[in-house]
C-alpha cells in the first residue's frame, strides 16, 4: 500500500500535500491490520513521513513478534498546473433591493434581499445522491428546511465523484419543498457552450443562486482517466454570469432579457499563500461576484490572520457579504482526517485536542465549538454555510436550530431594550 500524503492542493503554482508525518504513522497499524505486507508512500511523501512510518512499524513489530514490514517508497511527484485562460472581467453588479437599471436590479431570490438588509443567512449543503432515486435527498432537505435554514447548497460532483446533477436536485427541492437552492457549478465538465446552455435552462426553471467553481480534477475521483474541460476557471464563469445578468451571452449577443443570478464565489481564509488567495478574490469580485463563501474555519485566529492581510486592500470588512463555512466535527478521527487529507481545511491543534478529549461526546463538542465560533464571528460575517460530513444532516439541522434560537433571543433582547 502506497498512499499519497493526503489530497493535494495548489500553492504557488505547485501541488502540495498536507498530511503530516505523525498522521501517516498513526495509520500504519490500520494498514497492517487490513493485511498489508509492504508499506510505503507516493505523492507528497517525504523522508520525514517514511521515518515516522519506520518507527511505527518497529513499535508494531515489538508488540507482535514475527510481524515484518518492508518499506518501498516511491519518489515524490510534483505536478505542474495547466494554464488557464480567463476572459476579461465585466463590471460587478451592485447588490441592492432598490429598483433601477439592469446592473442595479437584484436577482429575484430570498438570498439577495436577506443579504441586502443585513439579515444573518443560514444555509446547509446537500450532497446529490449516487443513485437514480432522490427520495432520501428530499427527506434530508426537508429536515434542513424544518430546522429553519434559509436555503440549501447543492454540490456538483464534489471531489470528482459522480453524483446526480446538481441542477436537477436543486430544481426538485425547490419544486417539492419550496426551499431555495444555491447550485455549485463547476467549469471542469463543460465547455463554454454547455456552460451557457445549462445556465439559461437553470434560470428558466427558477434556479437563480450559483456558486462559481473551477472543480476538482478528474484524476482524484471515480474516473481518473476522464478529461477535464476548463475552457475557463471560476473567475471566467463569474464573468459569464455577469454578462447574462446584463442580458447578453459571452459573445455579446442579446439573450432576450436580463437574467437575475445571485453570484457567489469561494474563498479559503486558511490558504498558505494568502497573497495569491487575495489576488484571486479580487479578480472574482471585479468579475461580478455578489457574495463570498469561505472554506470551513475552526478558530477566530484563522479569520484574523486572513484579515490582517486583507485589510490593506479593503479595510475592516470585505467588500461583499460573507458566509462563513462551518463543518461540525463529530469525532477525533474525523478531525484528523479533515486536517490531514482534505485540501483547504486546517484545524488548529487546540480544536483537535478538544475532540480527542471529548471521547463519546464528540458530536456534542463539535456542535458547541461550531456555535461558539459563529457567535464570535457574528460581527464580521453575514451568515453561515454549514457543511454536513458523511451525511450527518441531523447534526447540521441541530446547529441550524441553535443558531436560530440565538438569533431570536438576541432580537427579542434588542426589542425589549427599545
Amino acid at each position: 500500500i502506497m498512499p499519497n500524503a493526503g489530497l493535494s492542493s495548489r500553492v504557488g503554482g505547485e501541488f502540495v500535500w498536507a498530511a503530516e508525518p505523525a498522521y501517516f504513522a498513526e495509520e500504519v497499524p490500520r494498514f497492517l491490520a487490513a493485511g498489508a505486507g509492504l508499506i510505503g508512500g507516493c505523492c507528497g511523501t517525504t523522508p520525514e513521513h517514511l521515518s515516522a512510518m519506520r518507527r511505527a512499524l518497529d513499535r508494531e513489530a515489538a508488540r507482535h513478534v514475527g510481524t515484518e514490514a518492508t518499506l518501498a517508497p516511491a519518489p515524490a511527484q510534483v505536478l505542474a498546473p495547466a494554464p488557464t485562460q480567463v476572459p476579461a472581467p465585466a463590471p460587478a453588479p451592485r447588490l441592492s433591493t432598490e429598483a433601477g437599471s439592469v446592473d442595479d436590479a437584484p436577482p429575484p431570490t430570498v438570498l439577495a434581499p436577506a443579504l441586502a438588509v443585513g439579515g444573518f443567512v443560514t444555509r446547509v449543503a446537500i450532497d446529490p445522491p449516487r443513485s437514480v432515486r432522490i427520495e432520501r435527498t428530499l427527506q434530508s432537505a426537508q429536515l434542513i428546511r424544518d430546522a429553519g435554514a434559509d436555503l440549501v447548497n447543492i454540490s456538483d460532483s464534489a471531489m470528482a465523484r459522480v453524483r446526480m446533477g446538481a441542477m436537477a436536485v436543486g430544481f426538485a427541492i425547490q419544486r417539492e419543498l419550496g426551499l431555495e437552492s444555491l447550485i455549485h457549478f463547476t467549469t471542469r465538465d463543460r465547455n463554454l457552450m454547455a456552460l451557457e446552455s445549462e445556465l439559461l435552462g437553470a434560470h428558466a426553471l427558477g434556479i437563480r443562486d450559483i456558486l462559481a467553481l473551477t472543480g476538482d480534477p478528474p484524476g482524484v475521483g471515480d474516473y481518473p482517466g476522464g478529461s477535464g474541460i476548463w475552457d475557463i476557471d471560476s473567475t471566467g464563469l463569474i464573468g459569464i454570469l455577469t454578462r447574462l445578468n446584463r442580458g447578453e451571452d459571452q459573445a455579446g449577443r442579446p439573450i432576450g432579457a436580463a437574467a437575475g443570478f445571485t453570484i457567489a464565489c469561494a474563498l479559503d481564509p486558511t490558504a498558505d499563500d494568502l497573497d495569491r488567495e487575495l489576488d484571486r478574490l479580487a479578480g472574482k469580485l471585479e468579475a461580478g461576484a455578489h457574495l463570498i463563501m469561505t472554506q470551513p474555519i475552526y478558530a477566530r485566529a484563522q479569520w484574523d490572520r486572513f484579515m490582517d492581510r486583507a485589510t490593506a486592500r479593503w479595510g475592516d470588512r470585505l467588500p461583499r457579504p460573507v458566509l462563513l463555512g462551518i463543518l461540525p466535527l463529530h469525532t477525533a478521527r474525523h478531525a484528523e482526517f479533515l486536517h490531514n487529507e482534505v485540501p483547504g481545511i486546517t484545524i488548529p491543534d487546540v480544536v483537535r485536542a478538544a475532540m480527542h478529549a471529548a471521547g463519546d461526546r464528540g458530536a456534542e463538542v463539535g456542535l458547541e465549538t461550531s456555535l461558539e465560533l459563529l457567535h464570535e464571528m457574528r460581527p464580521f460575517v453575514d451568515g453561515t454555510y454549514i457543511m454536513p460530513s458523511f451525511g450527518r444532516y441531523e447534526q447540521s439541522a441541530e446547529l441550524v436550530r441553535r443558531v436560530r434560537a440565538e438569533i431570536d433571543a438576541t432580537r427579542a433582547s434588542a426589542e425589549a431594550r427599545t
